[in-house]
């Protein structure tokens, strides 16, 4: 009889406890946010209390993850459910109703957890802008991918395997600028893992840094620096290394720049790693601009736009303001900005000048041109104009490192990964 009436108490008990979170989990569902909420760079403890004090319903993060800078915007009548999607999806947390406390308890989702839903509306995804200033209009949401979080992407390596001198008489070699794979790998290394196996690209782990190779002299553009030794893994066999030094020229002989800064503010940039640090990264390159210099900002996300008209780079207060204003929301039609990017460049080009895009993104694109395909066609089309592309890709989780290299290599440009400030300042 104990132990009948034991199995009926806990049982009342559990059924207590999960009413209660189901009440809690209602409640958030109706809760609504009675006044407007931005949070640009505050920690998720602070932002809870806030979040906490305008719904109604107590919310705590545990220590793991109260400390995260959290950037945002809530708009007065949302519900509490779609903020608790929004930190769900931009943030890879996970929620606990807790109704011994009577509130949410927010912690980290596993790596692996597939759970996703259609986050808050976010009301600066429309793209519309005004003297810089972003303008809201309600009705554009952010939609997270669907499945596995990790949806990283890298074109696939193939090696070139022995191929005999004596047989195979002509050989060739490419000239690779990019750096972004060191940096890439090291960010796996750095987490406890090992980096995917097309992720390390050799050449670029030898060009991330700098070697002692003489200048070039006279009208050459670079000089070059060449080393035949044994190979220490095969007798008989030599390995022959090729430097290539370029002309290194002082700041003020540089020729003016003609930059447009493209930056991708779709919903998967909403990440501390990526936009926060992309606007970090950007406002230390405005600090190195000189008068001479022109600076146009354009954005994408659902839609393409420019936020700054060509700027000189006397003006940075004004180039910095306009990259503050930017916040993460929408889809990714990043065709559409780059397409957008280059006419700013062309209407601003400088004959004897430096004319460059400057993509910043983490190579999620989904709306418009999207394949690999069209998207060299296009860059391919613009770059005989005189205007290159370099990419810089932010970011862990989504990177789309196959279109970053490619679209880089076909803008005759340069490739780089960004995991740090340290790291964008040596960019």
């Amino acid at each position: 009889m104990k132990r009948v009436l034991i199995v009926m108490l806990l049982c009342l008990i559990a059924a207590s406890a999960w009413a209660a979170a189901a009440n809690l989990e209602d409640k958030s569902k109706n809760a609504r946010i009675t006044a407007e909420i931005k949070a640009d760079g505050i920690p998720l403890e602070d932002f809870l209390a806030v979040l906490s004090n305008r719904s109604g319903i107590s919310i705590m993060a545990v220590p793991e993850v109260a400390g995260m800078e959290i950037y945002l915007q809530v708009t007065a009548g949302q519900t509490l459910e779609q903020v608790l999607d929004a930190l769900r999806n931009g943030y890879h947390l996970s929620f606990q109703m807790n109704e011994k406390k009577d509130a949410i308890i927010v912690l980290k989702a596993s790596y692996n957890e597939t759970r996703y839903r259609v986050a808050m509306p976010f009301p600066q995804a429309s793209m519309e802008y005004k003297s810089g200033v972003l303008l809201a209009s309600p009705g554009n949401y952010y939609s997270p991918p669907q499945g596995s979080y990790n949806t990283e992407e890298y074109k696939r390596i193939y090696d070139k395997g022995f191929q005999a001198a004596l047989t195979t008489a002509l050989s060739t070699f490419s000239i690779d600028v990019d750096t972004a794979s060191y940096s890439n790998v090291r960010r796996f290394i750095n987490s406890g893992k090992l980096p995917p196996a097309d992720a390390v690209r050799t050449e670029e782990l030898v060009n991330y840094f700098s070697y002692d190779y003489a200048q070039p002299g006279g009208e050459h553009p670079f000089s070059l620096t060449t080393e035949v030794g044994d190979c220490p893994w095969k007798q008989g066999h030599k390995l022959v290394m090729i430097g290539l030094q370029g002309k290194n020229f002082m700041a003020e002989e540089l020729s003016p720049s003609n930059l447009v800064f493209l930056i991708d503010v779709s919903g998967s940039m909403g990440e501390p790693n990526k936009l926060p640090l992309l606007k970090t990264a950007f406002k230390m390159l405005v600090k190195q601009l000189r008068a001479q210099d022109k600076v146009s900002i354009v954005v994408y996300a659902g839609t393409a736009g420019v936020v700054l008209e060509s700027t000189p780079g006397s003006e940075k207060d004004k180039i910095i303001n306009a990259i503050d204003s930017l916040q993460a929301g929408g889809s990714t039609a990043g065709g559409e900005g780059i397409s957008l990017a280059y006419q700013i460049a062309k209407e601003n080009f400088m004959k004897s000048g430096n004319n460059r895009v400057i993509l910043a993104t983490d190579g999620d694109f989904n709306v418009g041109v999207s394949s690999e395909g069209e998207l060299e066609r296009m860059i391919e089309e613009r770059r005989n104009d005189g205007i290159f592309l370099s990419v810089l890709g932010f970011g862990m989780g989504n990177i789309k490192d196959n279109k970053m290299e490619i679209l880089a290599d076909k803008g005759n440009g340069n490739y780089a990964y960004i995991d740090s400030a340290l790291e964008a300042k040596k960019v």
